[in-house]
Order: C-alpha cells, then structure tokens, then sequence
C-alpha cells in the first residue's frame, strides 16, 4: 500500500512538474527536486543511475548541489545520498 502511494505522488509530482515547466526557474526546479527525491527513495536503480550521472556531468552535480541547499534538511539529504565521491578522497 505504501508503494503504491508513494508511486503515485511521485507520478503526479511528475505531472505537476511538466505543467509548472514554464514557470520561473526557482518554482519548476523544486518542483522536479520534489519528483527526484520520491523516485530516489522508492528506486535504488534510479539512485544509483542518478549518481553515475552527477560523477560524469559536473553542471548537472553544480545544478544538484544547488538543489540539496533549496530543499532544506530532509529532502536535500536524500538528494545529497546521491553525491559522487571526490576522486582526491
């Protein structure tokens, strides 16, 4: 039942998203950071995917990285989870 729930904010976020697309920048991003962070949590595939990606793609990590400070304390954790670790490290 949880699943289900979960899997249907995350659709509607997602849907909410498309049609916010075209307001400003600020509204249509936290929006879509929303849709990101149900999908993280109900899917270790798109969590791993999405880390893959912020490692190969540094605007998309700078972009994230902006994100994770907008979305406060719970929801920029989960985004941060996603964060490549620094080859220096």
């Amino acid at each position: 039942m949880r699943i289900f729930f979960t899997a249907g904010a995350m659709l509607l976020s997602i849907v909410s998203f498309l049609i916010f697309v075209l307001t400003p920048m600020p509204g249509g991003a936290l929006l879509f950071a929303t849709s990101l962070v149900l999908l993280i949590c109900t899917s270790e595939w798109a969590a791993n995917r999405l880390l893959v990606l912020r490692a190969r793609f540094n605007a998309l990590n700078k972009s994230m990285s902006w994100l994770e400070d907008k979305m406060g304390e719970r929801l920029g954790g989960v985004l941060r989870s996603t964060r490549p670790i620094p080859e220096d490290e």
